[in-house]
């Protein structure tokens, strides 16, 4: 029983890729309700002085968005298998990528 767990769960270097890769496409994909969270944070906070704010306001920012990686990763490492969470992470994160630099060109010229 404890090594199919192990064998799930452990911290291998794709998993890490994977959870890093589908943080930053939920980032892309939740830009703007990403940074409205931030800002509510940094407001929350009371606009805490010095770098040690600014580092609790980005830690407690970015934490949503790697536990969403950390599910992600392991729905589709129990489903599909072991590197389509990285392959899939990597599609994903270019997909979102590019839809934000045409929302952004839009923005611009619009």
């Amino acid at each position: 029983m404890t090594d199919w767990i192990k064998a799930y769960f452990s911290l291998q270097p794709g998993s890490i890729a994977g959870i890093a890769l589908w943080a930053i496409t939920f980032y892309l994909a939740y830009f703007a309700r990403v940074q409205r969270y931030i800002d509510w944070i940094y407001h929350r906070l009371g606009q805490a002085p010095g770098a040690l704010g600014s580092g609790l306001v980005s830690l407690l920012g970015v934490a949503p968005l790697v536990c969403l990686g950390i599910l992600t990763q392991v729905g589709l490492t129990l489903t599909l298998g072991g590197s389509w969470g990285v392959s899939l992470g990597v599609i994903a994160s270019m997909a979102c990528a590019i839809y934000q630099l045409g929302r952004r060109d839009g923005e611009a010229s619009g």
